[in-house]
């Protein structure tokens, strides 16, 4: 019987940490570099559609095309953050904030750009539609299972970008 509770006990444990785990794991084939900040690759500094000439903060996270809930998740918080706690700034047109499929072939440079080899949420300081630097923010991954912490997290590295434009 003792042994019973103890099987019962890992395979509920295997099925609710471990397993998601394996999935995350599994399904992540790309993403941060694990570098904080960088400067721009001579690549980088090209003009995406949605960005002006005007300095401004960019907001980009990164997908691929199959997305596992965690995912969509980390996607819906950041965009909503960006677009609750910066809505006068994306009024203003200092903050964009974009959503890109490193799948998509025009999109596929990024993965190089920014070393990624997972979801990841970038953000870029762009002046004169060139990328001046940028941020990767990998604790959104840490912080997704706690919304507040994670829109605090985003939030202030916004802010600290915010201040150089």
């Amino acid at each position: 019987m003792h042994i019973d509770r103890i099987q019962s006990r890992s395979t509920r444990y295997a099925a609710t940490v471990l397993l998601p785990l394996a999935l995350v794991l599994a399904f992540t084939s790309w993403g941060s570099s694990g570098a904080s900040e960088a400067e721009p690759s001579s690549a980088a500094t090209a003009k995406p559609p949605e960005m002006s000439s005007a300095a401004q903060v960019v907001v980009t996270y990164f997908h691929t095309t199959f997305r596992c809930p965690t995912c969509r998740k980390l996607e819906e918080y950041s965009r909503e953050t960006v677009e609750n706690d910066f809505a006068k700034q994306i009024e203003e047109k200092k903050i964009v904030f974009r959503a890109v499929d490193v799948e998509e072939p025009e999109n596929q440079h990024f993965v190089q750009e920014y070393g990624l080899y997972t979801k990841s949420l970038i953000l870029s300081l762009t002046k004169d539609g060139k990328e001046i630097r940028w941020k990767n923010l990998p604790d959104i991954w840490r912080l997704v299972q706690d919304r507040a912490k994670f829109e605090q997290y985003v939030q202030s590295e916004i802010e600290a970008y915010l201040k150089d434009l």
